[in-house]
């Protein structure tokens, strides 16, 4: 409108949905018609007295920041990173546990998987079902919660153990190594040992060997959930799995 040297008309318009194209619906003679005026409960603020780099540095973190940080730096999934996000004092519990878990960085991506796993799952169970909400709060120090993810992540420890072995440490609180000790869950992963297992119960199940060479897979988990029943859920499934793919092609 300037450069054709018209004036621009100081009007409220509107949009007109049918004809795709603005109309005026009322002009003002001057901003005063606009009736502006201060809000009489936001007294003037002298900017100058404020710092705002400090201010800046006292900002807590962003959601936005924290997203591509958490995603950078642990290698997570946006679902699990977005429920970081949402729950502060997870984050903050599940940085300190990654903080303990770099002492030792071989496999670390695997770790701090297993660790945001039992955190969001058991472990945030066990607090809902205790009525609490930080984690620091309960009788799991970082540290302790560290060391259960290495016994899991060197398949010391089973799933199955793993979850009771946490139980224990939130009802009691310790260390997980001294709780496996104890209580006798450390996983059994020595292939001889299974393997003499494993040849005991594939001898006195014939049928089941049968489906298995006829190409029934559901047979070989038969065997697994045998063994792991006598090794009372100790042994390790993976290996168990191997050794029984093994055996059974003799």
């Amino acid at each position: 409108i300037l450069e054709s040297g018209g004036a621009v008309v100081q009007e409220t318009r509107g949009w007109d949905d049918v004809q795709k194209i603005t109309v005026s619906q009322r002009k003002k003679e001057s901003s005063h018609d606009y009736r502006y005026f201060p809000d009489p409960d936001l007294p003037p603020v002298d900017l100058s007295r404020f710092d705002f780099k400090k201010l800046r540095l006292e900002i807590p973190e962003l959601p936005a920041a924290k997203r591509v940080r958490f995603a950078k730096e642990y290698a997570l999934t946006p679902e699990q990173i977005e429920q970081l996000v949402i729950d502060r004092p997870l984050a903050n519990y599940f940085e300190a546990v990654a903080s303990e878990l770099k002492r030792n960085p071989a496999e670390l991506v695997k770790k701090n998987q297993l660790a945001i796993n039992y955190l969001s799952s058991d472990f945030k169970g066990l607090m809902a079902g205790a009525g609490i909400v930080d984690p620091i709060q309960t009788k799991i120090n970082p540290e302790n919660f560290a060391d259960l993810i290495v016994l899991v992540a060197g398949e010391k420890l089973g799933s199955r153990g793993a979850k009771d072995i946490l139980k224990k440490m939130f009802d009691e609180g310790g260390d997980p190594a001294e709780i496996m000790k104890n209580s006798g869950m450390e996983q059994v992963s020595d292939e001889g040992q299974l393997a003499a297992m494993a040849a005991e119960i594939i001898a006195a199940h014939p049928g089941p060997v049968a489906d298995y060479k006829k190409g029934k897979e559901a047979a070989l988990m038969f065997f697994v959930g045998k063994a792991m029943g006598a090794l009372k859920g100790k042994g390790n499934p993976a290996v168990l799995q191997k050794i029984f793919k093994e055996l059974l092609i003799k």
